[in-house]
């Protein structure tokens, strides 16, 4: 009886899929983003679409959108200027204090506690990292005593150029009777200047010996009268005097004498300064008005570095920071020809891209980096280079902001006349154009450095972005190590190049070489011992391990150090030796500050300045004493990496030892994460603030205290136009680890949209929508909708109207949302915008396709397509055609619609669109169905399913679950089919997507009948039926009706 029942009802016993049963395939459009005088385009429904607002206005203005162009603004009509120095491009300000200690500490408190907090502020609003050092302050007698104080001076001074203060009162300042050899040996100039207190050795260091100290360098001297001000007992404080403690080794005479030449020192030392030709302030009166003319001279070297109205170039900026991370690769490399002559063969051939691979620490980076070098040195005439090193800047690691930088270099180089777009999907569809564009105006040499090290957003390390087929004039040459990236590549056959290990005498020679630089030498066999050990063929693990060497004072317990070292067998082991010595060695005056720096540097997402860590690692509301601080910084240095003033690992190993030695439990990490995000909290909205304030929060999993700071408008919008992936990604943290949901949270600006700013309201809409909550941003855009029509704005208008439609289609209103369409068409035709009029006629065609009009959709859909072919619009027109499949499809021109699909398909990865890529896949995947390849079908849908789970898109997912569950019902595995089933129903009921959501239950009701459970698929069927009614699908309705009378009368 069953059997009968359910051939009655259409269910067919074929590998055929059943047309009755069969979700209609459902095609669409992925949304770009906006161009720079555009409103948002639009999408093609019933797929994931969605809205862009326009940031560069908000809904209550009624002029025209500004235009917003960042590739314009940020990359274009570069400027050369002369003030530009090095230290300029490096965009950081470090001022070194200079000063004797006892007689300023007032003057040091105004600094520090009034003048540098505004000087940093000001710093930050342009974009530059700020930072003083001050050592005087925590520098301890057993420092002085160990000859520590004046080497970690002169280093941090070097450190700061060309930034430098002096302020000299009444006292000339302690003398160094017992400088180290091996600092004189450093900085032989102090031969001739023994005798000198560390004061006047800082001054020549810093600024009397170095002419280009210019501009840069300030003096103050402090007016004699202010000693009527200090008390007796403390004034001895602020003269030079015989001390008790000279007096007690010299005798009073001596201790008079000593005293008497100190001022004469002081005198000369003051007159050699105003002669100089370096800015000197004289006789400031007190410690206030020393504040205000150090703000006043700093701030003006800030306002002339960096002026408010002067925007600096980006592009120059960024290429020197690659350059400078090449550079820190050059020391002492020990070059391996054979691997020149492979890149050099590779540049001048036509083949296919090249992949460095090599374990970490290999020296992938390095030989990339200097075999740069030699390709540049070597004449001219060569193909334009451009080496892009992921790590070199915060920003390198991120795709978007990667392929921005190189696309702005082409357009220099190439003068390309396109604009670079502003936003991902627009951007990553460009890319691939760009690249052809580039090679046919010319050869070029494009370089990407380690791959693996891309922030793990958007499917980055998928390498979506970066299409297989790389025109033969571009000679692609990328690295990385094992993971992701590389895996994609290996299925791309691309060809290998393999960084191997150091072989023994190449360890020799670095060796020698290295510790050479220093100065320093060890015996033969006793360099023939190191090399002996295979660990040391990391380069990494072996310039670590000689980095240890030479600092190491004691040659009589030179080999014992060596093998204590030599025992770890990798470099992660040897970094946490290395850490056991640095708590040895800076843990006496601050408890646990190696365990502290190294973990909130573990702990940062984007890195610490160096004034955050010392704020962080401070006291009492004030910062680590410089004179702590520095020797641990000089000491690690090499291990880590300057971005922008954003102090990081430079590698991965010493990240592996942190964690293993600091932080044993999950607890431990979460309450690190806790204490940066208390620290962020408590500063100004910037951008700083923004990176990392909500990643430390989710990495703490503090869900509420996350969500609270998503609320709040400010932050809100600054987040968003930073980085949207990042706002949706805290929100599907939020969702899947608490009871917290989107909707609660904003259920104010909901039942109050007119109490927020309209360009809020606008993207809070766009994030309901993005993320599938289509029935509150429904209510958000009809209320824009309205606000627009107020304003007379035709282009917010048909933006709105179309995401607006967008909705209501999805929710099976197709009348409604037609009548917007045409609304739309009619706008856009007005006021000529193309690209949005091939997009309102895409929509209508889906909408006819939906009713059945099949040949009127067609046509539009032809139509469309002229226009997206005419203004070049790869990413449209592979939606078109996705589209025009469908109808293939319905038509049963199975190969016709195949063939539209690998076209699209194609298109999808050359742009890296893995939305649409993820919709040709699972259409494909329909079409093997329907000829009867279930397992190939089956292959493709989850394929299809991992791109919609990676990208949160889940109506992507509920329609591969959908049609995994058909396979599952044509193979007799009801179960795994009504589970897949009941999945899709919760998706389609989340988002409201009734269309679907009647499909759904239809195909749950009739496996139930296969199952002899009637009543419960009279249910479904019942609730089929009402929905039908609901959305006016007549075609269901009929079926639903015909299949329970079916039952009824079994």
């Amino acid at each position: 009886m069953i059997r009968k029942l359910l051939k009655k009802l259409g269910w067919n016993d074929s590998d055929k899929k059943p047309e009755e049963y069969t979700e209609k395939p459902t095609y669409g459009n992925i949304s770009q983003s906006l161009k720079k005088n555009e409103e948002p385009v639009k999408v093609n429904p019933p797929t994931n679409t969605k809205t862009y607002v326009n940031n560069s206005q908000s809904a209550n203005e009624s002029k025209e959108p500004t235009k917003v162009n960042h590739s314009d603004d940020t990359y274009n009509d570069l400027r050369e200027n002369e003030w530009k120095s090095e230290n300029v491009k490096k965009r950081q300000i470090n001022v070194f204090v200079s000063s004797t200690f006892k007689d300023m500490q007032a003057e040091r408190d105004e600094l520090v506690k009034r003048i540098f907090p505004q000087l940093r502020k000001l710093c930050e609003e342009r974009g530059v990292t700020w930072g003083e050092v001050d050592l005087r302050w925590g520098i301890t007698d057993e420092q002085k005593a160990e000859g520590k104080v004046l080497p970690i001076c002169l280093a941090e001074i070097e450190h700061c150029r060309p930034y430098f203060i002096g302020i000299l009162g009444e006292r000339y300042g302690w003398v160094d009777d017992k400088i180290p050899q091996a600092v004189i040996e450093q900085y032989e100039w102090l031969n001739e200047y023994k005798g000198k207190s560390v004061t006047e050795l800082e001054i020549l260091h810093g600024v009397l010996r170095n002419p280009k100290m210019a501009d840069h360098a300030f003096f103050y001297f402090r007016d004699p009268s202010y000693l009527n001000s200090i008390t007796e007992n403390e004034r001895n404080n602020y003269i030079e005097a015989p001390t008790d403690e000279d007096i007690q080794e010299y005798g009073p005479k001596e201790a008079e004498r000593r005293a008497e030449e100190k001022k004469n020192k002081l005198l000369e030392l003051k007159k050699s300064i105003r002669n100089s030709g370096f800015p000197v302030s004289n006789n400031y009166t007190n410690p206030k008005v020393l504040g205000e003319l150090v703000l006043r001279n700093l701030s003006k070297v800030i306002n002339g570095l960096y002026p408010e109205s002067e925007k600096l170039d980006p592009l120059e900026q960024a290429r020197f920071e690659h350059e400078s991370f090449a550079e820190s690769r050059f020391n002492i490399y020990i070059e391996r020809k054979g691997y020149f002559d492979r890149l050099d063969a590779h540049v001048k051939d036509d083949g296919m891209p090249l992949v460095v691979v090599g374990d970490s620490g290999s020296g992938k980076s390095a030989l990339l980096a200097n075999w740069v070098k030699k390709y540049q040195e070597n004449g001219a005439d060569k193909p334009f280079l451009l080496v892009h090193y992921i790590g070199a800047t915060p920003d390198s690691v991120d795709w978007v902001s990667m392929l921005r930088r190189i696309m702005s270099e082409l357009k220099r180089h190439f003068d390309i006349r396109q604009d670079i777009p502003d936003k991902p999907d627009e951007l990553n569809a460009a890319f691939a154009n760009w690249l052809h564009m580039a090679a046919a105006r010319g050869r070029m040499v494009l370089i990407i450095d380690a791959l693996n090290q891309l922030e793990d957003h958007d499917g980055a390390l998928e390498l979506f972005w970066l299409q297989e087929m790389i025109p033969p004039n571009v000679r692609l040459i990328v690295s990385s190590l094992p993971g992701r990236s590389l895996d994609e590549l290996m299925k791309r056959r691309w060809s290998i190049l393999e960084v191997k290990p150091l072989d023994v005498q190449e360890r020799q020679k670095l060796i020698v070489d290295y510790l050479g630089q220093y100065h320093k030498n060890m015996s033969v066999p006793m360099i023939g011992h190191v090399a002996s050990y295979s660990q040391t063929s990391n380069p990494l693990y072996l310039r670590a391990l000689l980095e240890e060497i030479r600092l190491h004072g004691d040659h009589d317990t030179l080999p014992q150090r060596i093998d204590f070292y030599l025992s770890t067998s990798n470099a992660a082991d040897l970094y946490d030796k290395i850490l056991e010595r640095y708590e040895q060695d800076y843990d006496r005056d601050r408890k646990n500050l190696v365990t502290d720096t190294f973990s909130y540097l573990w702990a940062a997402r984007k890195g610490l300045s160096e004034i955050e860590l010392r704020e962080m690692l401070g006291s009492n509301g004030d910062p680590l004493p410089g004179a702590l601080w520095s020797p641990l910084y000089l000491a690690a240095e090499k291990s880590l990496v300057n971005r922008y003033g954003l102090l990081s690992f430079s590698h991965d190993y010493l990240r592996t030892a942190v964690k293993k030695r600091y932080l044993e439990t999950e607890g431990e990490e979460q309450d690190l994460h806790l204490l940066l995000a208390d620290y962020f909290e408590k500063r100004e909205l910037s951008k700083r603030k923004v990176e990392e304030l909500p990643w430390q929060l989710g990495k703490a999993k503090s869900w509420n205290m996350l969500a609270d700071l998503l609320i709040d408008p400010s932050f809100f919008e600054m987040a968003w136009n930073s980085n949207q992936f990042d706002v949706r990604g805290y929100w599907v943290l939020i969702e899947d680890n608490s009871e917290l949901s989107m909707v609660q949270v904003y259920k104010p600006i909901i039942d109050s949209p007119s109490q927020y700013n309209p360009e809020f309201v606008f993207t809070i809409s766009q994030l309901f929508y993005q993320v599938g909550y289509l029935s509150e941003s429904f209510s958000l855009s009809q209320y824009l909708i309205g606000k627009a029509k107020k304003l007379g704005n035709k282009n917010i208008l048909q933006m709105t109207l179309l995401n607006h439609a967008n909705i209501l289609y999805l929710w099976g209103d197709f009348e409604s949302a037609m009548k917007l369409y045409k609304e739309v068409e009619s706008i856009c035709t007005e006021i000529e915008n193309k690209e949005s009029l091939a997009m309102s006629i895409g929509n209508q065609a889906n909408i006819l396709y939906t009713q059945g009009n099949l040949e009127s959709s067609m046509n539009l859909l032809k139509e469309q397509e002229k226009i997206v072919r005419e203004l070049g619009n790869k990413n449209d027109l592979q939606n078109c055609l996705l589209n025009q499949s469908n109808i293939l499809y319905s038509r049963g021109e199975l190969e016709e619609a195949m063939n539209l699909l690998k076209e699209q398909e194609m298109i999808s990865k050359e742009l890296g669109s893995k939305d649409n890529l993820q919709l040709s896949l699972g259409n494909q995947a329909n079409i093997l169905y329907s000829m009867g390849n279930l397992d190939g079908a089956m292959t493709l849908h989850k394929e299809e399913e991992r791109i919609c789970r990676d990208f949160s898109n889940k109506e992507g997912l509920q329609r591969s679950l959908g049609n995994q569950a058909l396979i599952f019902k044509d193979q007799g595995d009801f179960d795994s089919a009504i589970n897949l089933h009941k999945e899709e129903e919760r998706l389609c009921r989340e988002m409201g997507y009734k269309y679907s959501l009647q499909m759904s239950l239809a195909n749950q009701a009739l496996i139930l009948v296969a199952k002899g459970d009637l009543s419960t698929a009279m249910k479904l069927f019942k609730e089929q039926e009402s929905i039908c009614r609901e959305i006016g699908s007549e075609e269901y309705l009929r079926e639903s009706l015909r299949r329970q009378s079916l039952i009824l009368f079994a």
